[in-house]
């Protein structure tokens, strides 16, 4: 079988939020050389970097053109390996689109079939805000104030939190998938302490 270049399709990006883009192969066997350039829309994403580049293989930008490349021993690779993965911020227009194209230099060994992915700028999430219930009392009592968190589906996110030490000090109780670290007598810093989770609107965190 021939080897296969893929570029992942149907992306969808909100507008001005990134997105990675994985390159992976399949049939990769037995290549001695490889020479290929990922292009796209640059009025409609921007390439920012790209990450987890498989060893062995060399990337360089021009304009809108990313080339990567490889030559050495021969090298067998299984199948969905992941060559390397391009970050793209999504700066076009809502509904604005563009194809992710590659395209092979050179070939050895081997001929090559490649994928070509479409890329599809989306409406952007609400943002996440957060909210701190209003309480009152007597001197030297305590009081609970919740921080509750919205528009937070999946989400990853750091809030630094004030407040006045003459007024007020802290006891905190945070939620299970929320780690806090204090800084101090007057301020902290929360975030979630697990990958993807998922904070419902109005969770007490």
């Amino acid at each position: 079988a021939q080897p296969v270049i893929t570029v992942t399709s149907n992306v969808n990006a909100p507008q001005n939020y990134e997105v990675l883009v994985p390159i992976t192969v399949r049939d990769f066997n037995s290549i001695s050389a490889y020479n290929a350039t990922l292009t796209w829309d640059e009025t409609v994403i921007e390439y920012q970097f790209s990450q987890n580049v498989y060893p062995g293989f060399l990337l360089s930008l021009s304009g809108g053109e990313l080339n990567f490349r490889y030559n050495g021993p021969l090298l067998s690779l299984p199948d969905s390996t992941v060559l390397f993965r391009a970050r793209f911020m999504a700066s076009g227009s809502v509904g604005s689109s563009c194809y992710l194209r590659l395209s092979i230099n050179s070939i050895s060994t081997a001929e090559y079939d490649v994928n070509v992915g479409l890329l599809t700028i989306t409406t952007p999430p609400p943002p996440i805000t957060f909210q701190a219930d209003s309480v009152s009392g007597p001197p030297f009592s305590e009081r609970v104030v919740n921080i509750r968190v919205f528009n937070a589906d999946s989400a990853t996110f750091t809030v630094n939190l004030w407040w006045d030490s003459n007024v007020f000090w802290l006891n905190s109780s945070p939620a299970d998938n929320i780690e806090v670290e204090y800084w101090g007598g007057s301020s902290l810093q929360f975030f979630p302490n697990q990958v993807g989770a998922v904070f419902a609107d109005s969770t007490i965190l």
